[in-house]
């Protein structure tokens, strides 16, 4: 079986993978989730540098790329094992969540320390004991997936600045985090079994990406915008709101400029 790395050499010629790894070596990548993700990099003035890949270069700051977050444990587990094979030192994950917490409302950020996982994937990358059995239908453990723990605290003092408290404007907070693969099997006892654990909301890469960049020491965070929120047994969404749209440009634009 090939590496990523040898598969990888099947679409560029040796020149242009040196290239790629000299362009990319030791730069931080913001892997992006949002429907609208292409607008939304293109207005953050990110142009494509690499189409097999989907990473963009920004054309002021050449130590940031980004590129689109697929979604789902196993095919972002493709993606970040192949933005591995070009150096990055960095991988911060920017996408979309749900609360499940009272206290963390509609369009807050949310900076994560580590993620639960109900997926197998981030299990096999640290090989953490898995299992799973019709008498124990949630099959996440108590294993945390850490993200970066000086990553996840210098994203929350950097940011922290920009959304403070208060009742109209966008709240950061920080804390765990639960990644899922079974986005229609949710459930009100499942919620407040991770709530126990300090987990307060829900969205399905974090997990696999921090698991996965630890194995290949590549330092990870995740900065989750809350588009839905799971309220006195109503689902409440807010995914196109334009004011989400706007938290996303905020938060790339502040990072560009560290």
């Amino acid at each position: 079986m090939p590496s990523p790395v040898e598969f990888l050499r099947h679409f560029h010629s040796e020149e242009e993978f040196g290239r790629l790894y000299s362009l990319f070596l030791s730069k931080t990548l913001l892997l992006i989730y949002n429907p609208a993700v292409r607008s939304i990099l293109k207005s953050s003035n990110f142009i494509l540098e690499e189409k097999i890949s989907g990473i963009h270069s920004h054309r002021e700051n050449k130590n940031i790329f980004a590129a689109p977050c697929k979604m789902g444990s196993s095919s972002v587990a493709e993606q970040i094992e192949l933005f591995s094979c070009f150096g990055f030192s960095t991988i911060i994950q920017i996408g979309l969540a749900g609360s499940f917490s009272e206290d963390i409302r509609l369009s807050d950020i949310y900076i994560s320390k580590g993620a639960f996982a109900e997926s197998l994937v981030p299990y096999v990358y640290l090989s953490k004991p898995f299992s799973y059995s019709p008498d124990n239908p949630y099959f996440f453990s108590k294993t945390l997936f850490q993200a970066d723990e000086n990553l996840s605290k210098d994203l929350f003092l950097s940011l922290s600045p920009h959304f403070p408290s208060g009742k109209t404007s966008s709240t950061l907070h920080s804390g765990f985090h639960f990644s899922t693969d079974l986005l229609y099997k949710e459930t009100t006892e499942k919620f407040n079994i991770l709530k126990s654990s300090d987990a307060k909301v829900v969205e399905m890469e974090g997990a696999t990406i921090f698991s996965i960049c630890r194995s290949k020491n590549i330092k990870s965070s995740g900065i989750y915008i809350i588009s839905d929120k799971i309220a006195e047994g109503t689902w409440i969404q807010n995914w196109g709101s334009p004011a989400i749209r706007d938290i996303y440009h905020k938060i790339i634009g502040l990072l560009l400029l560290e």
